[in-house]
């Protein structure tokens, strides 16, 4: 004897949420948004921290801002995959 399918919902039918996304999702997204802000002015500007505060950390070569863009940039792409895993989470299949 076989089990019988389960109701499929018509195709385009809005799906309902099983629950509202924790506040995880929240500082992840806000995390990810920040690195990617960094890594933008850093691409726009590369001098950006001696433009900011007035000092030359990295004698004005820039090493400095593609490294506080590089690591939370790689950061960033590990907490949108966590992020997305939350919010299928939250959304049914």
């Amino acid at each position: 004897m076989t089990n019988p399918a389960p109701p499929q919902e018509p195709e385009g039918a809005p799906r309902a949420r099983q629950e509202a996304p924790r506040t995880r999702f929240w500082i992840e997204i806000v995390l990810v948004l920040l690195a990617t802000i960094l890594a933008i002015a850093t691409a726009v500007a590369p001098d950006w921290i001696e433009r900011l505060t007035g000092t030359e950390p990295d004698a004005g070569h820039g090493e400095l801002e593609w490294l506080l863009a590089f690591i939370p940039g790689v950061v960033a792409v590990g907490l949108g995959l966590f992020a997305r895993r939350e919010w299928r989470r939250t959304v049914p299949a």
